[in-house]
């Protein structure tokens, strides 16, 4: 063994000379001894040693120990002989050095600090010795750390006494904070415990304090951060296999002791486990995923957790690891790699090639639960049915709304596991990997709220109604069930039983029984259960089958505004009517849709129902007879919504959710009646009444909600036999539905063919417009996608426009105009809208035109895409149509840079739904009014651009654009505050201009 002295006399002639700030040499009897071990550290010694050099503590002295340095560490260290003791020796590891480190040393106390490490607080040691005065007790005294690369750049402060106040053994074993580099240990303590083992080349560390805390050394907390702990690749610990293989080793050791705490021994199961994630995550680090799924599988052998619970815990440990280190996890990634579908798949017990069949329809008690809020149940339900995709959504979509998206990406990706093509599980990923664009500009503090009721997303009814239930509120709401029949008697005499044992509270319930011309005495069960409800009758001539007819004479005839339609063969649970209210109580923007069992009720009257409800309720399914629903294999009938829920989370995630709503059992309110109108009577045949009625329920902006625990029995008829013929009258309503809703597959397109209802109407508001009014229009029905309209609102104009649309398309199917007074764009383009018939609304202005595909274009994106609205590019033209340039472009939408300035230019084409869902445009400003209109549109729906111009924007002095420039500013400023207040976030956050110059340009600032 040799001493520097040799060592450096043997090199070096001439000492390089030593920095002034440097001390004198170490004081003979020093308190502390920093020992530095070192193995080709030559990179960073020096910066190691000048920081225990600086500090402000004077009595200690410098051993550094050279572990077998092949590098030119030696040379690094030659500045530094006369204020350092240095030992060389073959390489035998840090354990070993750090012995040596201990023998030498004088000082009472004893730090260690890595080469590639540095005290980052110049009193380091001065507060530790006094904390060390203060508490004798303390045999070691631990601090925070701080993250550096290999440049020394800030990656992360760690605190560990947050998590870990207090050091004794328990902790040591699950948290193992340790960082010699940071610690500072009383000799005799060291020397009691026999150091370092020199067995473990890595995590002898941990080894040392396990062993120290079991002998009943105490360990504080100097709650600084005084080190800097460098990350690179040479560092020991970057041999990641080794690593584990070492820290396992410890673990091995540790627990064959005999002298173990019963509360320690009792903890080796939960303490291996959580090694094991801390070692997969090393493991996922280095890029060693296939020893990262070995080491994962190892652990559940020593899990605490349900098997799906232990995958979502896997995670979000990588995630808590990362963090801790300063590091990104990329936890789609992660999930995406073929190692962690394949440890998925061992998990849980299930193949991956092929494909997983659809999971078992569950039951409808289980589906119906929207309010289960604890996911120990779903976890439970997954242990046991491993392979149900339905589940693994639902448990996804609870903690996205705890905000763990990590979590609910990984279920949302393993109900795709089980179930491939899964579509709301498909969306839901898709809509949590959206990230916010990073907007020159935009403030990064400054995020925007998710989108709400997107789509059929009626989530936030769902909250409202969760907290209605939550604050035992009475019910107060009064509601009007409209039961519908005709020659029934007997089925609808067991259906007004079944209401006479409803939970809801009968003096808010009347029950209106509209008769379509019955001739079989329904007076006489109407005058039997008057004694037990309120009961009003109502009739109408039978002309034929007419159900939209009576349905609708019981609206009118409905004194309440909940109202809920039954037919007169669904027999009500008796939680049916309390079920629905609610939802009613919370929100008027609901369409509520039952549930249905079938049953037969021939061996039960209505008095034994009266007396007992349960003879009712207690029927087994059946297999029905109805030409309808009947199914070949005698198993009992199931509502035919039940796959299409599964399938689309409940419709949150169904494109065309009025596919489910049938008349038999619904609900809603009677302003949806007074916005949609009633049901049209055109059908006067069986079928497609409700699909017509739900498209427009739909196209009003409505959700549709299933409540599953809305039952209603549906009564076999005798011998199966129903009163229509129900083939022949839907080959008949099917054509009608065809010409009424364009909706996906409910129309067949044919070009050129006039539909009663468009699919797409073009509104145009129009001022004084004349000599470009028949351009606008033309161009729009040359269209080369031809299911439109043309809706004109003509606001005032006292030049020529009336005339001109008069003598052009006075007799023209698809253009249709409406003049009111001159009250500006607003009240003009909200008068337009409300003229639209169309599922899609796109957006002309009387003096532009569009080019030939511009429609076909916009349509087809919206057709297969779950977006509210669709925009383009456009071209500017001056007065004779020339093309002068491109207009502003922004390639790709977001909202953040539409909150800065308007980027949604046209053409623009939007589902009417999503536009009555806004406020419609604002009648109050005089321009900015699009701007503030598609802002309120991307609060609540997706929008994407198309990069194509499809649009030819013309520009004269009479643009109102033009004209009012000074007031367009303005009114951008009030339009983007109107935005912010929207979504609350005003009361942060305010508009402002940085440029005067340039007012238009805004950004955001914190209100102080």
């Amino acid at each position: 063994m040799k001493i520097l002295s040799d060592i450096l006399n043997d090199t070096y002639q001439t000492p390089a000379k030593i920095s002034p700030y440097l001390p004198q040499a170490a004081p003979a009897t020093p308190l502390v001894s920093v020992i530095i071990p070192v193995y080709n550290g030559a990179k960073y010694i020096q910066m190691a040693l000048d920081s225990v050099l600086t500090q402000t503590y004077s009595n200690y002295e410098i051993i550094v120990i050279d572990d077998g340095s092949s590098d030119d560490t030696r040379m690094k260290l030659q500045g530094y002989k006369d204020k350092i003791r240095y030992i060389y020796q073959e390489n035998q590891g840090s354990a070993a050095a750090r012995n040596v480190g201990i023998s030498l040393a004088k000082g009472e106390l004893i730090a260690f600090l890595d080469a590639d490490d540095y005290w980052s607080t110049p009193d380091k040691l001065t507060k530790q010795v006094a904390a060390f005065n203060e508490h004798p007790a303390w045999g070691c005294i631990n601090t925070g750390w701080h993250l550096v690369d290999g440049e020394n750049k800030h990656l992360k402060t760690v605190q560990p006494w947050h998590n870990a106040p207090k050091l004794d053994l328990e902790t040591w074993l699950k948290r193992k904070c340790v960082r010699t580099s940071a610690m500072v240990f009383r000799k005799q303590w060291l020397e009691s415990v026999g150091g370092f083992d020199e067995q473990l080349r890595q995590s002898h560390d941990v080894d040392l304090v396990l062993r120290l805390s079991l002998a009943g050394c105490e360990t504080g907390w100097l709650e600084e951060s005084t080190v800097c702990y460098r990350q690179h690749q040479h560092n020991t610990t970057n041999n990641s296999l080794k690593q584990a293989t070492y820290v396992q080793a410890v673990l091995d050791k540790f627990f064959a002791r005999g002298d173990l705490p019963h509360s320690i021994s009792s903890q080796e199961s939960s303490i291996r486990y959580y090694t094991l994630v801390w070692i997969a995550w090393y493991q996922y680090r280095a890029g060693n995923l296939e020893a990262m799924a070995q080491f994962l599988q190892k652990s559940l052998g020593f899990s605490p957790y349900l098997r799906v619970e232990n995958i979502a815990h896997w995670l979000s440990s990588f995630r808590s690891f990362a963090t801790d280190r300063g590091e990104d996890f990329n936890v789609d990634l992660l999930t995406d790699a073929a190692n962690w579908r394949s440890l998925v798949a061992t998990t849980l017990g299930i193949k991956i090639d092929p494909p997983l069949n659809p999971p078992a329809q569950l039951k409808p008690a289980s589906l119906s639960n929207h309010q289960l809020n604890d996911p120990q149940l779903y976890y439970q339900l997954l242990e046991t049915q491993p392979r149900n995709a339905f589940t693994y959504l639902k448990l996804g979509e609870y903690w996205q709304k705890q905000g763990e998206n990590a979590k609910a990406l990984v279920l949302y990706k393993m109900a795709l596991l089980c179930q491939p093509k899964f579509p709301a599980a498909t969306a839901k990923l898709q809509r949590i990997k959206r990230k916010p664009a990073q907007i020159k500009g935009f403030p990064a503090g400054l995020v925007l709220p998710p989108l709400r009721g997107e789509g059929n997303d009626y989530s936030f009814v769902e909250e409202k109604v969760r907290e209605f239930v939550a604050s035992n509120q009475p019910y107060t709401l009064a509601v009007s069930l409209i039961i519908p029949t005709y020659n029934r008697k007997q089925v609808l005499a067991k259906t007004l039983a079944a209401i006479a044992h409803q939970t809801y509270p009968q003096n808010l319930i009347e029950v209106i029984v509209a008769d379509d011309g019955s001739t079989d005495g329904v007076e006489e069960v109407i005058r039997k259960y008057e004694k037990h409800i309120e009961l009003i009758h109502v009739r109408q001539a039978d002309r034929g089958y007419r159900l939209s007819a009576v349905r609708n004479l019981g609206i009118r005839a409905a004194k309440h505004d909940c109202l809920i339609v039954l037919d007169c063969d669904m027999l009500p649970d008796p939680n049916f009517v309390e079920a629905y209210m609610k939802y009613l109580h919370v929100s008027e923007e609901v369409a509520l849709i039952g549930h249905r069992r079938f049953v037969c009720t021939d061996e039960i009257t209505d008095d034994q129902i009266l007396a007992n409800i349960n003879v009712a309720i207690d029927l087994p399914d059946i297999s029905t007879s109805n030409e309808i629903w009947s199914n070949s294999n005698q198993e009992p009938t199931k509502d035919w919504r039940l796959k299409i829920y599964e399938q689309t989370d409940y419709l949150k995630e169904e494109r065309y959710p009025f596919r489910a709503f049938v008349g038999a059992t619904v609900a809603y309110s009677r302003k949806l009646v007074e916005r949609v109108g009633y049901y049209d009577e055109d059908f006067q045949h069986w079928g497609e009444e409700d699909k017509e009625y739900g498209y427009r329920i739909y196209n009003a902006g409505y959700y549709f909600i299933p409540v599953l625990e809305a039952v209603g029995l549906h009564q076999e008829p005798p011998g199966g036999a129903n009163e229509n013929d129900r083939q022949g009258g839907k080959e008949i309503t099917t054509k009608i539905l065809e010409d009424k809703c364009p909706a996906g597959w409910y129309r067949k397109y044919e070009v050129n063919r006039v539909y009663q209802i468009p699919k797409v109407s073009i509104y145009i508001p129009s001022y004084n417009n004349g000599k470009f009014i028949t351009e606008c229009v033309d161009s729009v029905l040359n269209q080369t996608f031809t299911d439109l309209e043309v809706c004109i609102c003509d606001d005032g104009s006292t030049d020529n426009t009336l005339e001109i649309l008069e003598q052009n398309y006075a007799n023209h199917p698809r253009v249709r105009w409406v003049a009111q007074n001159n009250a500006g764009i607003g009240k003009a383009s909200n008068t337009a809208v409300k003229m639209c018939r169309g599922m899609y609304i796109g957006q002309v202005d009387s003096d532009d035109v569009l080019k030939p595909h511009a429609v076909e274009t916009l349509v087809k994106y919206l057709d297969s895409h779950d977006v509210g609205c669709v925009y383009s590019g456009c071209e500017r033209i001056d007065t004779h149509g020339n093309y002068l340039q491109d207009e502003f472009n922004w390639p790709e939408f977001s909202r953040e840079k539409l909150l800065m300035t308007m980027i949604v230019h046209h053409f623009r084409m939007f589902r009417r739904r999503d536009w009555m869902r806004t406020s419609g445009f604002d009648e109050t400003i005089a321009n900015a009014v699009d701007y503030d209109m598609f802002l309120k549109l991307s609060e609540i729906c997706d929008i994407y651009h198309i990069n194509e111009m499809l649009y030819l924007r013309r520009i004269h002095g009479e643009n109102t654009s033009v004209r009012n420039v000074g007031k367009q500013d303005i009114n951008n400023n009030v339009v983007v505050t109107a935005a912010l207040e929207r979504m609350n976030l005003a009361k942060e956050w305010e508009v402002f201009s940085p440029d005067p110059q340039n007012p238009r340009k805004i950004s955001f600032k914190r209100k102080i």
